[in-house]
């Protein structure tokens, strides 16, 4: 899915990786690896699919905070475009073709700040609306990578604005800042206050962690 494309991303070293397995049950599965290496954080993205018709339709991400932070990110999707692209010499864009036009999945910059943008079931709270105090994911992507927002400030602002979905699409991210700091963003959903976790990872796919806590009667 990513195998082929070049990336001229100044500074970072980048293996490409692509290998074929036969499961017991006769599935064949094509594993796709693409490792970015910057002096800050390790990336890793990957996909697999299986050839018997069927496809695993659930993306996944991850972030591990140890000797350096690694990242890591697989895309399930059905059958569609992907590119990637620079937005100036600052960042690297994934972006998938979704109703005619290209958006953004993943972004990451040289800071080593990453967001990315996974697919969940909406909420009445989260859909796009217009007014002084709301920021929509679009906009969010675009000002953490370009840190127009800081991911020091980040908790206070994702507390102090209401942060909505795009109109048509519901989405939340994992977004991986420096200084081994990782955020929740769930639109319509109560802040995750990631500050308070003692676990050294975070985890997120394509449904809301803070339904799942709520539902578990879990708290932080």
């Amino acid at each position: 899915m990513l195998i082929g494309e070049k990336i001229q991303f100044s500074g970072e070293r980048v293996r490409k990786i692509k290998t074929r397995t036969v499961n017991e049950d006769k599935r064949v599965q094509d594993f796709y690896v693409e490792s970015i290496f910057t002096d800050s954080c390790t990336y890793h993205l990957f996909s697999w699919k299986f050839k018997n018709g069927s496809e695993e339709e659930m993306c996944t991400s991850f972030v591990l905070h140890v000797d350096q932070t690694y990242i890591g990110m697989n895309f399930d999707l059905s059958e569609r475009p992907i590119k990637m692209a620079l937005s100036g010499d600052n960042q690297l864009l994934i972006l998938q073709k979704e109703g005619g036009r290209f958006l953004p999945a993943i972004g990451f910059n040289k800071k080593g700040i990453f967001m990315n943008l996974h697919m969940v079931n909406p909420n009445e709270e989260g859909k796009y609306k217009r007014n002084k105090n709301s920021i929509h994911m679009m906009r969010l992507f675009d000002e953490v990578l370009s840190e127009k927002v800081k991911t020091s400030v980040l908790p206070t602002y994702l507390q102090e604005k209401e942060i909505v979905n795009v109109p048509d699409y519901s989405v939340q991210s994992l977004i991986v800042g420096p200084n081994k700091k990782s955020f929740l963003v769930e639109p319509g959903r109560k802040y995750i206050d990631t500050d308070q976790l003692e676990d050294n990872f975070m985890v997120l796919t394509n449904f809301s962690v803070r339904d799942a806590m709520e539902h578990e009667d879990m708290t932080l």
